[in-house]
């Protein structure tokens, strides 16, 4: 009997299939309960953008490069509301110049847009505002290292560093979660460490450790090749595609970049051993007219050449 095969559950696709599907919220309660100690009954977990492969539909299979074939975005990959608060998880596998002001602008959108929403008013008819802001909590699943340090997860909140004080609840919460980072084995908490390990996992690999608690292996179970309708199979192929062909690019662009300052470099390095070398020769030249006033010219660059040996 051949295993399924697995699907790299970092695929846009699969991703959002993961955290925001309808029939499978147990695995975003289990998500928020490990990474930001949050626990939400079902019924008061809310996806504001449930997975639906239509989303995918922009993107043509056998021509992901053509124009207007463009993935249809959301602002996050998945977004999700309880009484704590809106949840907001992004999966990001390559590393962007000002990818941390990026995350935090985007918790920022989310956390003013409740402004706009309807009010209610007070006994006197006064409307405020203010009073239906609700917490934001973002997770950012990377794909590459962030912070200095061994720890995978970080979690920011504002607070005063000298006094300890924060504000209750935390209006913000910015989540960075380092895929290459394993977990420190000294953890405070050897429950909440295997489960993020347990995560780390099925994000790498798309498979579950031993004894992973079962939204987990649900996880693991709806991303079987197996399981995955033909057009899931089809926009998946393209969507790697596309990631390997914006790799690729990025390569390129690297080793051109490399190669240029190389160039630029050696270039530089020969400028500037010209200069150098002229100034030590005028010194020499300098010195041996000093001592020499009354040489002709070949007895100068026979003296010349015994001082560069």
């Amino acid at each position: 009997m051949t295993t399924p095969k697995l699907i790299a559950p970092t695929n846009d696709l699969l991703f959002k299939k993961t955290l925001a599907s309808e029939d499978h919220k147990t695995i975003l309660q289990g998500f928020i309960h490990d990474f930001f100690g949050l626990d939400v009954p079902l019924q008061d977990l809310t996806v504001q953008n449930p997975y639906n492969i239509q989303a995918f539909d922009l993107i043509d299979p056998d021509h992901p490069e053509e124009p207007g074939h463009e993935l249809r975005q959301t602002l996050y990959d998945v977004a999700a509301t309880c009484p704590a608060g809106d949840i907001l998880t992004e999966l990001q596998i390559r590393h962007e110049t000002n990818y941390t002001l990026r995350a935090v602008y985007y918790a920022l959108i989310d956390y003013i847009a409740h402004y706009n929403l309807p009010h209610a008013a007070d006994f006197y008819g006064r409307i405020d505002r203010y009073s239906t802001l609700i917490p934001v909590h973002t997770m950012n699943i990377l794909g590459f290292d962030l912070f200095d340090g061994p720890h995978p997860l970080t979690r920011l909140r504002l607070h005063d560093p000298d006094t300890g004080h924060r504000l209750t609840p935390d209006p913000i919460t910015i989540g960075f979660f380092e895929l290459p980072k394993p977990l420190p084995e000294n953890d405070s908490d050897p429950e909440r460490r295997f489960n993020l390990g347990c995560w780390r996992q099925y994000w790498l690999t798309g498979q579950a450790l031993a004894g992973a608690p079962a939204y987990i292996w649900e996880a693991v179970d709806i991303i079987k090749l197996v399981h995955l309708t033909e057009q899931e199979r089809a926009m998946i192929t393209a969507t790697d595609r596309q990631r390997d062909k914006i790799d690729a690019m990025i390569a390129y662009g690297e080793n051109r970049g490399h190669e240029r300052g190389l160039a630029q470099g050696i270039e530089q390095g020969i400028e500037r051993g010209l200069a150098q070398g002229e100034q030590r020769a005028q010194s020499r030249l300098a010195e041996i007219m000093r001592r020499h006033p009354e040489a002709d010219h070949q007895t100068i660059l026979r003296l010349m050449a015994e001082a560069d040996d």
